[in-house]
């Protein structure tokens, strides 16, 4: 079992972004008679985004990732501060 981070559709129009995807709205009107007529066989070869065909991080690579992010960063000497004045 797997989760579905990025549908096959969503993959198609996003743009990756080294960090993350960056996935534009979706501003199609209410008319998939196209869809349903003419179709789209780019989606037929492109695998979606999910859970099992990404990168997992273990606890020592969740470790690294959370010690990258500036807030984590300033909680972390912050509570050191705490705990040394006391």
């Amino acid at each position: 079992m797997f989760e579905t981070l990025m549908t096959t559709e969503e993959k198609i129009k996003s743009e990756d972004m080294e960090n993350y995807f960056r996935i534009p709205v979706d501003s199609r009107n209410l008319n998939y008679e196209k869809y349903f007529s003419s179709g789209n066989n780019e989606i037929i070869r492109i695998e979606p985004y999910t859970s099992s065909n990404t990168q997992q991080l273990d606890i020592e690579g969740t470790k690294k990732k959370l010690l990258g992010v500036d807030y984590v960063q300033k909680w972390l000497a912050e509570s050191q501060k705490r705990g040394q004045s006391e």
